[in-house]
């Protein structure tokens, strides 16, 4: 298969399973935690006209710190694609270890560090620019919730900044080798979030109905994704 060709196939059919099931997600999270879902509309009727939904051009080229840090935070939380390889093209060391060139190093990604407590690794075990990263550790008291909040900074004035160092996040790996997938998905991610809720309340699930569960496939998706709608415009 011409290698372009492959490439493009790898775009769109995996993109559209990765972010299908990460909307899936979201839409868990934002009924089932309604204080994020009201902050975010309140932010958008802010932003936009409240007598209609905003076009495609609006969407993308307005600044919305909190649209920003809720789609990060359902991403955060939905980890998706679980694991991120990389094979070693040189012999390194990672914290004192040994890796010979053409190992495969998996990265787990909700594992500690990500959904559970980082382990405490001694600056001095650091090599390169990892001693001085500029990413932070998220709070181990709510690392489970659904918390958009721990995106986002405020300067002397009140003034909301969207901060994607704050914590770790692999979701689009990283590095030249990074999902060149990751401007398409977080477009459809922003269009949809913000028609979503313009256009409806999502309402709370009875607990009973509500599935957790995860489906492993290509993605980790859930098992059911149930939505209760109010209409708003």
């Amino acid at each position: 298969m011409n290698r372009r060709v492959s490439q493009l196939l790898g775009y769109l059919i995996g993109g559209n399973d990765t972010t299908s099931n990460i909307l899936a997600w979201g839409l868990i999270y934002l009924a089932d935690t309604t204080g994020p879902q009201t902050k975010l509309r309140q932010r958008l009727h802010s932003a936009f006209a409240t007598s209609r939904a905003p076009g495609v051009e609006e969407i993308l080229a307005t600044p919305l710190p909190y649209l920003e840090a809720v789609i990060e935070e359902i991403m955060r939380l939905s980890i998706v694609v679980p694991v991120v390889a990389r094979r070693a093209t040189c012999d390194t060391t990672v914290l004192g270890h040994h890796i010979p060139k053409g190992t495969e190093v998996e990265f787990v990604l909700n594992g500690p560090g990500f959904l559970k407590p980082h382990f405490d690794v001694k600056k001095a075990q650091r090599t390169g620019t990892a001693k001085n990263s500029p990413v932070g550790d998220w709070n181990v008291n709510n690392i489970h919730d659904f918390v958009p909040e721990r995106w986002i900074e405020q300067n002397e004035t009140g003034e909301e900044t969207f901060n994607a160092l704050k914590g770790p996040m692999l979701t689009f790996g990283g590095g030249p080798r990074g999902c060149y997938g990751k401007r398409l998905a977080n477009m459809e991610m922003r269009i949809i979030v913000v028609l979503l809720v313009c256009h409806f309340e999502l309402l709370p699930i009875l607990p009973s109905r509500r599935d957790f569960g995860i489906l492993e496939n290509i993605t980790t998706e859930p098992n059911e994704c149930l939505v209760r709608l109010k209409p708003l415009l």
